[in-house]
This record gives C-alpha cells, structure tokens and sequence, in this order.
C-alpha cells in the first residue's frame, strides 16, 4: 500500500509540474489568453503582473479547463498540447492509485 501512496504523490507532482509548464508558455507565449483566463499562477510558478487571490481563483478553473479541453492557443502549440495530454494521463493515474488505495484501506478494516 505504501507503493500506491508513493505513486499516487508522485503522480500530483508530475501532473503540478505539467499545468506550471504549459501556464508558463501560455503567459509567454500567448499573453492574449493568458490574460482572458485571469492572469492564473501556477504552482510552483507566480508571475508578478496578478495578485494572490485572482491568480489562484484563475489557476483553479484553468486546470479543469484543461482538464476537459483543449483552447484554440493550445492546439496550436504542439509542446503546450503534448504536455496537456500527459498532465491528463497523468491526472487519470492519479485518480486510479488513489482509488486503490481506499480500496485497500476498506478492505483492511
């Protein structure tokens, strides 16, 4: 069960990682959108031109944004694209190994 833990924060990292990639390319690359989404922060990333509370109200419906689909911007940038498809891969991985292991801690009780 430890595994499954470990996976499971491995894989948040990872996918945190990923949203910061692809946010740092759109606010360099696509300010446009960037500023239609709110100016969001990243995670791990905080450009200076947004406060705290709007950056991390935008960041929030950005990643589900993402999550489900994919802006015109982002289908343009192939490396943004590629990282949004491994952030999803990773998102769903995570999800599984946390189900697991509620599974796993039901069943041990």
């Amino acid at each position: 069960m430890k595994l499954f833990v470990f996976l499971f924060m491995s894989l948040v990292v990872v996918s945190l990682i990923l949203f910061d990639i692809v946010l740092n390319r759109q606010c360099r690359y696509h300010v446009e959108q960037w500023r239609a989404d709110g100016c969001p922060w990243g995670f791990f990333s905080f450009p200076r031109e947004t406060g705290f509370i709007a950056g991390c109200r935008a960041r929030n419906g950005v990643f589900r944004a993402w999550l489900l689909g994919s802006p015109a911007w982002l289908e343009r940038d192939a490396l943004a694209m590629n990282c949004v498809y491994l952030l999803r891969i990773t998102v769903a991985m995570a999800c599984l190994s946390w189900a697991f292991v509620v599974m796993m801690m039901i069943k041990s009780a």
